[in-house]
């Protein structure tokens, strides 16, 4: 699969997040190469060199996306894996998206706070059902009902 594959299925796999909005998403061109950018947070590079494409994966990102130890890492500098693309990566990037989101859209938030007034909707719908998507990020309970840690209302299973 050609890395311009990748980036739109990756695209369709993250709008199906529920905790997806607009601008969450976003690639942008540099000097040689595109990246990925998940709630404001570079997360993925992609460079076509003559015969090869190249993956750089933030080292913050790395483990979440469990590649295998027989993937070809050709440099590590500046907070970033350089790896030689192949189906293997493609698939674990696929597979594994939905954990790096998760934790660019918590890492990214601007402002943190507790919870807002909606805590006890979110409790009995047992996820975050604030409609502004990116003031949510900043929202700390979540990550409890992320969690399936539940402190309010009729599905409390927290004393």
């Amino acid at each position: 699969m050609k890395y311009s594959a990748l980036i739109d299925n990756l695209r369709e796999k993250i709008q199906t997040n529920h905790d997806y909005y607009e601008g969450c998403y976003d690639i942008k061109p540099n000097k040689g190469f595109h990246t990925l950018w998940l709630c404001g947070l570079a997360v993925i590079r992609f460079q076509e060199k003559k015969d090869i494409t190249l993956i750089g994966v933030a080292d913050k990102y790395y483990d979440l996306l469990e590649l295998s130890n027989e993937v070809t890492i050709l440099k590590q500098q500046d907070n970033w894996t350089t790896l030689l693309y192949t189906e293997e990566i493609s698939h674990a990037l696929q597979n594994n998206i939905d954990s790096v989101f998760k934790k660019c859209f918590i890492e990214g938030a601007n402002d943190i706070f507790g919870c807002c007034s909606r805590y006890e909707e979110c409790s009995n719908e047992k996820n975050c059902i604030h409609p502004d998507k990116e003031m949510a990020r900043g929202c700390m309970y979540k990550i409890n009902l992320d969690s399936d840690r539940i402190f309010y209302g009729v599905n409390r299973n927290i004393d």
